[in-house]
């Protein structure tokens, strides 16, 4: 039903010189079938995939230190 992408790279904010990561997130393979139809239910999935992605990959205090998760 597709692939997930994962890259990460180094970044700097703009105003406080800060260093950073940036974490993409990428869901590739649409598949054939470009119809109305089919497409919606694999955006529905890859947003998913992309969630659960993130959630395997960052730790638990990031989630609710930097991205305010409430659990």
């Amino acid at each position: 039903m597709g692939r997930l992408h994962v890259t990460i790279q180094n970044g700097m904010v703009r105003d406080t010189r800060q260093p950073l990561l940036i974490l993409n997130l990428t869901v590739r393979g649409i598949g054939n079938d470009k119809s109305s139809e089919a497409m919606w239910p694999w955006f529905d999935l890859a947003r998913e995939w992309i969630v659960r992605g993130f959630g395997d990959l960052t730790g638990e205090e990031v989630q609710k230190r930097i991205w305010k998760k409430k659990h």
